[in-house]
C-alpha cells in the first residue's frame, strides 16, 4: 500500500478545514448559532439554538443538569481536555446516551480523555471556537515583561522558559491556524503535558491526512491494477486455502475496497472482519461486499485498529491478512497497526500474511540519476542545470521512482528481514545494517546511487505453496516502484574493489509515518568503524 504523491501544505490544510468556522454556514442547519451539548447534532434542525456559547451552556445547566462550567472547575482541565470533553459528549448524545455530570466529576467516566476526541465530532461546531471565552479559561501566562523588578530571579526564569518553548509555541500556532481555532490554547509556560498534547494533536492531523489520501478511488484503482500485487495475494490465499483460510476467522487490517477480504471469503473463510481507518472507503467496501452477496461472511468496520471499540472485546482471529507496505517497505508506518492487531487479536499459533518482509540494496550507475540530458541540449551545454538539480533536489531526499534493472551495476545485499509473526514493534522503528556490494560484471564503473526495494514472502512456514511478491527493479513493475538514494560522492568500482557501507533506518521525528535514512559508505571501513562518506535522506 502506498499513498498518492504528496500534496503541498496548502492542500492538506484545506482538507483539515472541513470544520472551519463560517458565520453564514447553513449546511449544518445551525445558521452560525450554538447548539447545546444535550441536543443531538442529528436533531439540530428542529432544536432551540442560541446566539452565544454562554446561552447554550446555561441551557445545558438549567435544563439538562449538565454544567460544563462546574465540570471544568472540578477537574481543573485546560483547553485540549475541554475540546475532547465537548466532542465526547456530542458523540454520546448523538448515539442516544446520557452523559452524567457526576460520572465525569467523580472519575467513573474517563472515555472522554481518548485522544481521538481532539477531532471535532460535529461539523461547524461553533461551541469549540468559543470554549476559552465561554468557560473563562485563562490561557495566557504572564510574559517576561510582567515580572516585578523586585523579583529578578523570577523574571529570568520566566524568560528562559519562554525561550525554551519558543519552538513549541510556533509549532502549536501552525496547528492552530490550520485548525482555524480562534484564541490561544497553549500556555506560554507549557508543561510536559502540553508538549505531549501538541504532539498528539499533530499526529491526529497526520493520520487524518493519511486516511484522507485513501478516501478517493484513484489510489485504489492503481493498487488493484498492480498485477504482481494482486496475483501474489490471490495466489497465496487460494493455493493454500485448505490449510490457511478454510473454516477460519480472518482479520483484514487496512481493507481498502475489501478485495483481500472477498478473496479470503471466496476461498472458504468462515468469517472475515475487515477494518479500515478511512470512513469513506470503509463505507464503499461495505457496498462492494453487499454487491457481491458476501454480507453474510464479511463484516466491515470503520476506525483505527488501535482504538477501543473498533473491534468488539474478546475478538480472536486465526489469520491476519494485510497489504500494509509503503514505499521502501516501511513508509506510512502501517506495519505498527498490523503488529498491534497481531498482539491483541491473533490466536496462539495463528499467522500474519505475508509473514516475511525483506529490504534489499544495490548500486546504480550514472543512468539512475539521469543528468546526461543536460550535457547537450540542441548543441548547447546545460551541465550547470544538472549540477543544481543534483545539489538542490536529489541529495537529502529519498526518491521514489521506477529504476531500470539495466542501471543496477552491483551485486545485491539484504538489508533487513522481518518475521511478522514474531518481531517486536521496536525492531522496525530503528535498525542498522552493513552491506558489501561488488561489481556485477564489466571492467569498472562509477556508482552514483543506491537503490532500495523490498520483497514480501508468504513462506512455507505457513503456506505449503510459497509465494513471493517482489518490487525488484529487475522484475515486473509495481506501484511501489523503488527508492533511490543519490550518493553525494560517487564511488569508482572495479573487479578488485567493492562498495562497503552502513544503512540506518529510523522513524521520522516530525512525521511519524515518514522515514529518516542515514547512509555511511566508502571503499573501506576505518578501524574505528566509520566510513569516508555519509549522507542523510528523508522520505516524508
Amino acid at each position: 500500500m502506498a499513498p498518492p504523491p504528496q500534496e503541498d501544505q496548502e492542500d492538506q490544510d484545506e482538507r483539515w478545514s472541513d470544520w472551519e468556522e463560517s458565520d453564514g454556514d447553513e449546511s449544518s442547519g445551525m445558521g452560525g448559532r450554538f447548539l447545546p451539548l444535550c441536543v443531538a447534532s442529528t436533531s439540530a434542525q428542529g432544536a432551540e439554538l442560541f446566539r452565544t456559547a454562554e446561552q447554550a451552556i446555561e441551557h445545558d445547566a438549567k435544563n439538562c443538569n449538565f454544567d460544563i462550567n462546574r465540570i471544568v472547575k472540578e477537574l481543573g482541565i485546560g483547553f485540549y481536555d475541554c475540546m475532547k470533553l465537548v466532542n465526547f459528549v456530542r458523540e454520546r448524545v448523538a448515539s442516544g446516551e446520557v452523559v452524567k455530570e457526576s460520572s465525569l466529576i467523580d472519575g467513573s467516566e474517563t472515555g472522554w480523555r481518548d485522544e481521538k476526541y481532539l477531532i471535532p465530532f460535529m461539523e461547524n461546531d461553533r461551541l469549540l471556537f468559543e470554549l476559552d471565552e465561554a468557560l473563562g479559561l485563562d490561557m495566557d501566562a504572564a510574559s517576561p515583561g510582567d515580572a516585578s523588578d523586585d523579583h529578578p530571579a523570577g523574571a529570568a526564569q520566566l524568560k528562559a522558559l519562554s525561550d525554551e518553548n519558543e519552538e513549541l509555541r510556533r509549532a502549536v500556532q501552525e496547528l492552530r491556524e490550520s485548525l482555524k481555532v480562534a484564541g490561544s490554547f497553549i500556555e506560554q509556560d507549557a508543561s510536559p503535558t502540553d508538549k505531549e498534547s501538541a504532539t498528539k494533536l499533530k499526529n491526529v492531523k497526520i493520520d487524518k491526512n493519511y486516511f484522507d489520501s485513501y478516501a478517493g478511488f484513484g489510489i485504489h484503482r492503481e493498487m488493484l491494477s498492480d498485477r504482481p500485487r494482486m496475483v501474489a495475494y490471490r495466489t497465496a490465499i487460494e493455493w493454500n486455502a485448505p490449510t490457511l483460510v478454510e473454516g477460519k476467522e480472518v482479520l483484514d487490517v487496512g481493507c481498502g475496497t475489501g478485495i483481500l477480504s472477498m478473496i479470503a471469503a471466496r476461498a472458504g473463510a468462515r468469517h472475515v472482519c475487515a477494518v479500515d481507518g478511512s470512513a469513506n472507503i470503509a463505507a464503499t467496501a461495505q457496498e462492494i461486499v453487499e454487491e457481491n452477496d458476501l454480507g453474510g461472511s464479511i463484516d466491515v468496520k470503520s476506525g483505527l485498529i488501535e482504538e477501543e471499540g473498533t473491534i468488539e472485546k474478546g475478538y480472536q482471529c486465526d489469520v491476519i491478512v494485510s497489504e500494509w507496505m509503503g514505499y521502501c517497505l516501511l513508509y506510512e508506518s502501517m506495519l505498527f497497526s498490523v503488529l498491534h492487531a497481531r498482539d491483541k487479536y491473533l490466536k496462539e499459533g495463528g499467522c500474519v500474511l505475508p509473514d516475511l518482509a525483506q529490504i534489499f540494496v544495490a548500486g546504480c550507475d550514472e543512468s539512475a540519476i539521469n543528468l546526461k540530458f543536460w550535457d547537450d541540449v540542441e548543441g548547447f551545454s546545460m551541465k550547470s542545470v544538472g549540477k543544481k538539480l543534483l545539489e538542490r533536489e536529489m541529495k537529502s531526499q529519498a526518491h521514489v521512482k521506477d529504476v531500470d534493472g539495466a542501471w543496477v551495476a552491483t551485486s545485491t545485499a539484504l538489508v533487513s528481514e522481518f518475521d511478522l509473526c514474531t518481531m517486536a514493534l521496536e525492531d522496525a522503528k530503528s535498525f542498522s545494517s552493513e552491506f558489501d556490494l561488488t561489481l556485477d560484471g564489466g571492467d569498472g564503473t562509477a556508482i552514483h546511487a543506491l537503490v532500495l526495494w523490498f520483497d514480501n514472502v508468504f513462506s512455507k512456514k505457513h503456506c505449503p505453496k510459497e509465494v513471493v511478491l517482489t518490487t525488484s527493479p529487475k522484475k515486473e513493475h509495481t506501484h511501489w516502484a523503488q527508492t533511490l538514494l543519490v550518493l553525494p560522492q560517487p564511488v569508482d568500482l572495479d573487479p578488485s574493489r567493492s562498495l562497503k557501507g552502513r544503512l540506518t533506518f529510523e522513524q521520522h521525528t516530525e512525521d511519524y509515518r515518514g522515514l529518516h535514512i542515514v547512509l555511511e559508505y566508502g571503499l573501506a571501513k576505518a578501524k574505528d568503524g566509520t566510513y569516508p562518506h555519509a549522507a542523510q535522506f528523508e522520505l516524508v
